[in-house]
């Protein structure tokens, strides 16, 4: 009998049209050689009935209910105080929590994998004898580091290495993308043992790219993780001004779902939102410029 591993997801993994769900693909694919697959992906509540693409290399695979982190609205205000950083007080459910540990105890779970921060309390809710890994905490926009820091800032460092120093130890191990990532969780953690694992491309693309004939830009980050967001709102303020001047008719497409609140820069006549899409290759054939505004 074949060892079962357990994945927790707030992302569903297909289509892989981005970068966490590619990732998440890639552990599928790389464990199914040896463990049957339980996936269990979080979503918000609406999402729970409908219908989810089976995914290749899964044994059986589950959607359970988190809530929904509002960072403006009134319902985050009691987060406010929560020894726990918000987003990670917001989503937590006492009841998806223990439906959860009855897959796990269910399918005789061997080892259970989060995919992000937000998994980390329910990886840690789970019975001891389950060895847990969490999976690519991205955690550098959380440090501050060195220089000068809104009080917010700090307070939101601070709750992440309680979190982290608190809930750390109790997993067997976390995984990170980068030695830069695997520094700041370190640093938050108090010297948490991390494993490197660096993000891959399989094979290239079979479509060639040639230059489009229209002066379209493309930046393929979703605007709901705040460093993307950041990054477009400096993009569209500080250089696209100045790519008018040369070429008055450029458009740039911004792919992936948007944020409920728009980042201040936006809307802008100049700025396309596509929204989700199932593939992004015509997106990438059409556009003369990739740019990556990376801060």
């Amino acid at each position: 009998m074949r060892q079962k591993a357990a994945i927790l997801s707030t992302w569903y993994p297909q289509p892989a049209d981005n970068g966490s769900k590619q990732r998440i693909r890639f552990i599928i694919e790389s464990l199914a050689t040896s463990y049957d697959i339980v996936l269990v992906t979080l979503v918000p509540e609406e999402e729970v009935g409908r219908v989810f693409a089976p995914v290749p290399g899964v044994w059986m695979q589950h959607v359970l209910p988190i809530p929904v982190y509002h960072p403006g609205g009134i319902s985050s205000l009691p987060d406010v105080v929560s020894r726990y950083p918000r987003s990670i007080a917001a989503t937590w459910d006492a009841r998806t929590a223990r439906s959860i540990n009855e897959l796990v105890h269910a399918y005789a779970v061997d080892i259970a994998i989060g995919t992000d921060l937000r998994t980390l309390r329910y990886l840690t809710a789970l019975d001891s004898r389950v060895a847990t890994y969490l999976d690519e905490p991205n955690v550098t926009p959380f440090v501050c580091g060195s220089g000068r820091h809104s009080v917010r800032a700090l307070l939101r460092e601070r709750k992440y290495r309680r979190l982290l120093e608190r809930l750390g130890p109790l997993l067997t191990a976390s995984v990170v993308a980068s030695e830069q990532e695997a520094s700041a969780y370190r640093w938050l953690s108090g010297g948490a043992n991390v494993t490197v694992i660096e993000n891959s491309v399989p094979e290239i693309p079979d479509a060639i790219w040639t230059p489009g004939n229209a002066n379209t830009l493309l930046y393929t980050g979703s605007l709901q993780y705040g460093p993307n967001a950041e990054a477009v709102s400096y993009f569209t303020s500080q250089v696209l001004p100045d790519v008018e001047t040369i070429f008055a008719d450029v458009v740039l497409l911004v792919t992936g779902k948007p944020p409920e609140t728009l980042p201040d820069a936006l809307p802008h006549p100049r700025v396309r939102l596509t929204g989700r899409l199932d593939s992004l290759t015509d997106s990438f054939l059409q556009s003369r410029l990739f740019i990556a505004p990376i801060l």
